[in-house]
């Protein structure tokens, strides 16, 4: 009977000894993430309640303190949204926080809904960039003046001679501050830059001509809208995809024969990357000022813009009585 109580209280030492390591091990995790937490609250200003919460929905409480400056952002933003409280969940638990912040600033910018951010980012396809799903946004945003230009329109400003790439400007600066975009083509002369066209219009867009390599277009054609990206859209008119290149040849062809340069110069001078509009300005401005069609075409390369060269090289006709 003896040796089966010592048997007993051997097995029960060993089962308390057991236990007892791994709770010490989880009482010692608990008061590691609860100081962690504690810091995280007093680091990002959020309560130590939304902090915990936070950890609930990613279960990464590291992945949380690598992040807690972006999950401070999308929290402060959806304050003053009236956001569903599950819904905002499942944006927190099935996304990247710098995508779900990404989207709210876009959506911020457009004077959009917040709440259409769950829209976008579950439409999002393996491997897709988020560019992608804020270009195709757009769609959701309404317009009060915007309208996509149709096919007939963009003819039209071919054969006058604007180039594809001024029509992507045109698009994208009527897009940014929701205008018609015929009227923001009407204020395109071959002596007004798009910088000066967007500053004036109170937009950005014309600012950066970096942004001509991931603007899109929306073409309105057979009564659906077609979008093109600027690379295609380019192609598209190369080869008249729209019907457009005979009309854009025409209206060069007819440019260039007009212009007062010899037409082996002209070439030169389109090998060497400037446009016919450009070449039109410099040789204008040459015959007014007697200054060399080379030297003005130099200054425009080294950065000086078409306003600051007209104001220097322009002449006016003297009035006669």
């Amino acid at each position: 009977m003896k040796r089966k109580w010592i048997c007993f209280i051997v097995i029960l030492a060993v089962a308390v000894l057991i236990g007892f390591k791994p709770v010490s091990a989880a009482i010692a995790e608990k008061a590691a993430q609860d100081a962690l937490v504690s810091d995280l609250a007093v680091l990002s200003g959020l309560t130590e309640a939304e902090v915990w919460h936070l950890d609930y929905l990613i279960e990464d409480l590291e992945g949380l303190r690598e992040n807690i400056f972006i999950y401070r952002e999308i929290i402060s933003k959806v304050k003053t949204a009236v956001f569903n409280e599950a819904e905002l969940e499942q944006l927190i638990k099935s996304n990247e926080p710098l995508d779900i912040l990404t989207v709210f600033q876009y959506l911020e910018k457009s004077g959009m809904d917040l709440r259409l951010a769950s829209g976008i980012l579950s439409g999002r396809k393996p491997g897709s960039a988020l560019e992608e799903l804020l270009y195709q946004a757009e769609s959701l945003k309404v317009y009060k003046n915007y309208v996509p230009a149709d096919e007939e329109q963009i003819r039209e400003w071919l054969r006058a001679g604007l180039l594809p790439e001024d029509i992507l400007m045109a698009d994208e600066i009527a897009r940014d501050i929701d205008a018609g975009i015929a009227q923001i083509v009407e204020m395109k002369t071959a002596e007004t830059e798009w910088r000066l066209i967007s500053e004036k219009l109170g937009s950005t867009a014309g600012d950066n001509p970096a942004i001509l390599e991931t603007a899109k277009l929306s073409v309105k054609t057979d009564g659906q809208i077609i979008i093109f990206e600027a690379k295609s859209f380019m192609a598209a008119v190369d080869s008249a995809n729209l019907g457009l290149k005979p009309a854009m040849d025409k209206g060069k062809a007819l440019l260039k024969a007009n212009l007062p340069v010899p037409v082996k110069e002209t070439d030169l001078y389109l090998a060497q990357g400037f446009n016919l509009n450009e070449i039109n300005n410099a040789a204008r401005l040459s015959l007014e000022s007697g200054i060399a069609i080379d030297r003005i075409l130099a200054e425009k390369k080294a950065g000086s813009d078409w306003e600051s060269l007209i104001l220097k090289y322009h002449k006016p006709e003297k009035e006669t009585i």
